[in-house]
């Protein structure tokens, strides 16, 4: 029994939003590092959003070549897709530092001037 059309929606407007919270992620990292540096932090904002449509345009060529390699079975390329969002993930979890001086310890002036508000109230 095939699932009906609209589950398929709900399943790639859930995709959606969990590729595009990726930019803040990506934002508040870059941040940290270029914060002393706004030309540089600009430039690494320009390179994301350049990445991130090159990215897109691979994707679709790769995705559409893996298709018919794999013999028009969209599961198995959907479990390539898993896998390298898989290891995506745990590049970033590990070799991404927050910071420039610390992994996993957020500076952004954001946090502290929520951290600073919290405190006075």
């Amino acid at each position: 029994v095939a699932p009906a059309p609209y589950v398929f929606g709900w399943v790639l407007a859930g995709m959606e939003f969990l590729w595009s919270i990726q930019w803040t992620a990506c934002s508040v990292v870059m941040a940290n590092h270029f914060s002393d540096n706004p030309a540089i932090f600009a430039a690494s904002i320009t390179t994301l959003s350049l990445m991130s449509t090159g990215g897109t345009i691979i994707a679709k060529v790769g995705g559409t070549a893996l298709l018919t390699a794999m013999g028009g079975s969209w599961s198995k390329v959907a479990r390539v897709g898993a896998l390298m969002a898989l290891v995506g993930a745990a590049i970033s979890l590990f070799l991404v530092q927050d910071s420039p001086r610390k992994q996993w310890v957020p500076t952004t002036s954001i946090s502290s001037s929520t951290n600073k508000h919290m405190a006075t109230n």
